[in-house]
């Protein structure tokens, strides 16, 4: 009797330990799924700011590129000032986007750290996807450091161009003013003077150099102009002719440098670049695999509880696909001509990773596609939570 009693205490407490595991493995599955949904519409929300913040800087920036040889001083500093705040804003969200993905990597860790009692098949779905996931945020943070980097020299530039557009019309103008009044202008050049010091720096200038080299150049040939300009002009207005005079030899040099092929900037590390995103998208494609299997075989149910599953297949999939479509303009340097989503389907698929199975069970009312001679515009929709996310590419 008494051995009866304990083997049913056994079993009860064998019985009680189980269903214990599968509650532990139920909230940790759940934690994990959740936290993932959260962290996606939390990213597109970002990349969709972040989006429409770089659509106006480019502007700003093709505004003055593009503007009229006789634009006025005053209208070329506007617009140069338009396009400097518009570019930091940029740089604003790419180290927010940088706080993001670190926050979510380290949250993802963690959510690893608890998994070392599950076994099985769990085990195995949470091991793969977590791998998954790190690798693909380690990524991410690397194009982000190059965007930071890219950021900087743009703000770099415009900041110089801007100094650079002040010395051109200082010279223009103050020809034109008489002897008793070129002296008094010179004011107009103090934005100038700290190129003269040979404390000078750029803007996270050593990662510039290391990673950008061509860019790099194209900022130094613009400091030695404009310190040469500087110190020339500053000896003559002090009395110093000789000086002057002499300084001026090494300000036809620099000024002979000033010769930019603006067709190679951004061309460094590009094929590093395009690989990375590729492996990106692979990770991407990976996890929405990882997500549908866990559905299809079932893992997400448990008895008397709700399912675990992932709600968001298709704002996933609007976003690979969003994603793929500049993949495939670093590949090809080539806009997609698809006016369809299956056209589009069909032109992404020259390029790899290959989404034909994802291509079947997309549902196409999930996304919006337009393809203009100006832009193409990408919306992808989260029906569960009744919420739209547009990103837009200029041509």
């Amino acid at each position: 009797m008494q051995l009866k009693i304990i083997i049913a205490v056994i079993c009860i407490l064998l019985l009680i330990s189980g269903v214990a595991y599968k509650y532990q493995e139920y909230q940790y599955l759940k934690t994990l799924i959740s936290s993932y949904q959260s962290t996606l519409t939390e990213k597109l929300t970002i990349l969709e700011e972040y989006n429409n913040s770089q659509n106006e800087a480019s502007k700003d920036i093709k505004t003055y590129f593009f503007q009229k040889p006789d634009t006025s001083i005053k209208d070329t500093l506007t617009n140069l000032d338009k396009a400097i705040k518009s570019a930091k804003l940029v740089q604003g969200m790419v180290q927010d986007y940088e706080r993001q993905i670190n926050q979510n990597r380290k949250n993802f860790q963690n959510i690893r750290k608890s998994n070392f009692l599950l076994f099985g098949s769990i085990k195995e779905f949470s091991d793969k996807f977590l791998t998954s996931v790190d690798n693909y945020y380690q990524k991410e943070n690397q194009t982000v450091q190059d965007n930071k980097v890219a950021m900087d020299f743009s703000i770099n530039l415009l900041e110089t161009l801007k100094d650079y557009s002040i010395a051109l019309n200082y010279l223009a103008t103050a020809a034109k003013l008489p002897n008793n009044k070129v002296a008094a202008s010179f004011y107009e050049l103090s934005s100038l003077e700290k190129y003269s010091r040979d404390d000078f720096t750029f803007q996270n200038e050593e990662e510039i150099k290391k990673s950008m080299s061509y860019e790099y150049e194209i900022l130094n040939k613009y400091r030695q102009y404009l310190k040469s300009y500087y110190l020339v002009v500053r000896d003559y207005m002090n009395g110093n002719y000789d000086s002057a005079a002499y300084k001026a030899t090494r300000l036809t040099t620099d000024t002979s440098n000033l010769t930019i092929d603006w067709g190679r900037i951004g061309k460094e590390g590009e094929v590093e670049r395009i690989k990375r995103g590729k492996a990106i998208l692979e990770d991407m494609i990976t996890q929405l695999t990882l997500l549908q299997n866990l559905k299809k075989n079932g893992l997400g149910e448990y008895p008397y509880l709700e399912e675990v599953a992932f709600s968001k297949t298709d704002l996933l999939s609007c976003h690979i696909y969003s994603y793929k479509k500049g993949v495939y303009y670093s590949v090809t340097s080539e806009y997609p001509k698809a006016k369809t989503i299956e056209e589009l389907f069909k032109e992404l698929s020259v390029i790899s990773p290959k989404t034909n199975e994802l291509d079947s069970e997309f549902d196409k009312n999930s996304m919006q596609y337009t393809n203009t001679d100006d832009e193409i515009e990408v919306a992808c929709e989260d029906k569960g939570d009744n919420k739209s996310y547009t990103f837009t590419t200029l041509k």
